[in-house]
């Protein structure tokens, strides 16, 4: 539109001070603010002009309101009588400008105008906030357990370490504007009492760094999905993203209209929170529904034909793997089961194979086995880490509830004819060495377990095949 723009603007809600002093330099740019959105407020060209700004809070209106109430007219009407015209409003905010140099004061009593501020913040702004900062922490709290304890399922994980930082994101902004606003509120109270007005101080650089931020994480995720996903995945993926844009447009669609209806705010609430329900369970149906109807015509495979394909976290019976017994061992048994399950990120991947007798096949009870994970880290600063969780879960010494004499013990080994820089071998204390091996190699830990003791030739084999894997 031409003579018009929408800017992303975020403020705390309680800053009132910074929000008029925006929108005055803004007008002294010649942009006057004409809407407040849910996420950009929109302006349209003018002359440029030296106004003065001032936010009111109205603790009674609600964002299902018509606008504007009758109670907004009346009020709007008398500010209007003093100077102050009303530029814009967002449900209990609302924005008024005045050409005079030195107006009046909407309000000129410190006390009213503090609680008014607190009133409409414990209609929304607290209640959300605080849910916000409780959930927050106790997803972070979660997170921090599985960086300590399981970070190769993290970081291998693109979906749910981008979910984990934008729920970090949202402690520190909820942190900041809920604390932000108790500690103001509290100076204000006490000022109020000697009849002075304390001016509001948001957080508006963290809060562009944290917007910056949760779309470089967003940014990160897509790229994994698409540079390390599947066909299944990145459909997934794409339908979902669809998905929560169409449901948003639509359910706010559907107040804005009835906001023009002026339907009264209670059935407008109701009707909005029912079509979310119903628009959500409707679409949510298309799209499983259209997912396994593809699925099953093979327009959609959970897998793919490589072995460094398959991210969609389950396991798929492939018709190859990159080393197999058959590759180790002369042997005529035909009854193999080879599987192979990964989870990968721009991180971190872990791939796991598995080859093994299917059960009832003719000569199943004596046919050789080999099963083996390789971890592949991209990003250096993880390979301590990694080596460390693959160590601690397979050596059972600090484990409690196995008894001494009971355990297994990963114990270093000669890495020469594995090709690794080195390598571990897992020893019972009941029955002595175990046919299972730990190898690192430089950007990948392999794990594998054969049901023979391998040789000098098979392990170079072991090196030949999985130390290059994925490049």
């Amino acid at each position: 539109m031409r003579g018009k723009k929408k800017r992303l603007e975020y403020f705390s809600f309680y800053d009132y001070t910074g929000i008029a002093r925006h929108l005055e330099e803004m007008a002294g740019r010649g942009w006057m603010l004409e809407k407040i959105g849910s996420v950009f407020w929109q302006y349209r060209k003018t002359e440029p002009k030296k106004l003065k700004f001032a936010v009111y809070y109205y603790p009674k209106a609600s964002e299902f309101d018509p606008y504007p109430s009758e109670a907004q007219e009346r009020f709007n009407d008398y500010c209007e009588y003093t100077g102050w015209k009303l530029a814009a409003s967002s449900a209990q905010m609302q924005i008024f400008y005045n050409e005079r140099e030195d107006p009046i004061p909407i309000e000129t009593e410190p006390e009213v105008k503090v609680e008014n501020i607190n009133n409409a913040a414990k209609k929304v702004f607290l209640p959300a906030y605080i849910t916000w900062f409780v959930i927050s922490l106790l997803v972070c709290s979660m997170l921090v357990s599985s960086i300590l304890g399981d970070p190769i399922g993290l970081f291998s994980n693109s979906a749910s370490l981008a979910a984990g930082v934008m729920f970090i994101i949202m402690l520190l902004l909820a942190s900041a504007d809920l604390f932000g606003y108790l500690s103001w509120r509290r100076k204000a109270r006490k000022a109020a009492k000697h009849s002075e007005f304390i001016e509001s101080r948001g957080h508006r650089g963290l809060q562009y760094f944290s917007v910056a931020a949760a779309f470089t994480v967003l940014f990160y995720w897509l790229i994994s999905v698409v540079l390390t996903g599947s066909v299944f995945m990145r459909s997934i993926t794409l339908l979902f993203l669809l998905y929560f844009a169409a449901l948003f447009v639509l359910v706010n669609a559907v107040k804005q209209l009835l906001k023009r209806k002026r339907a009264p705010a209670g059935l407008n609430k109701t009707l909005t929170v029912a079509s979310s329900f119903v628009l959500s369970f409707v679409m949510l149906s298309v799209i499983v529904y259209g997912t396994v109807s593809l699925v099953k015509s093979g327009a959609l495979s959970s897998s793919m034909d490589d072995y460094g394909s398959l991210h969609s976290g389950f396991d798929s019976y492939l018709n190859e793997l990159p080393l197999t017994v058959e590759d180790m061992l002369d042997t005529d048994f035909d009854g193999y089961i080879k599987a192979h399950g990964a989870s990968e990120s721009l991180l971190l991947g872990q791939f796991h194979m598995d080859q093994h007798a299917r059960d009832g096949a003719p000569g199943a009870s004596g046919a050789p086995e080999m099963e083996y994970t390789i971890t592949l880290v991209k990003a250096p600063f993880l390979y301590e880490m990694c080596k460390n969780q693959l160590i601690t879960t397979q050596n059972k010494t600090y484990n409690i509830g196995i008894s001494e004499g009971e355990k297994n013990i990963y114990e270093p080994c000669s890495p020469t004819a594995w090709g690794a820089e080195e390598a571990y071998r897992l020893i019972s204390q009941e029955t002595g060495a175990l046919n299972s091996y730990m190898l690192c190699y430089e950007d990948r830990i392999v794990q594998i377990e054969f049901s023979w003791t391998p040789t000098d030739e098979q392990m170079e084999k072991v090196a030949e095949r999985l130390g290059n894997v994925f490049e």
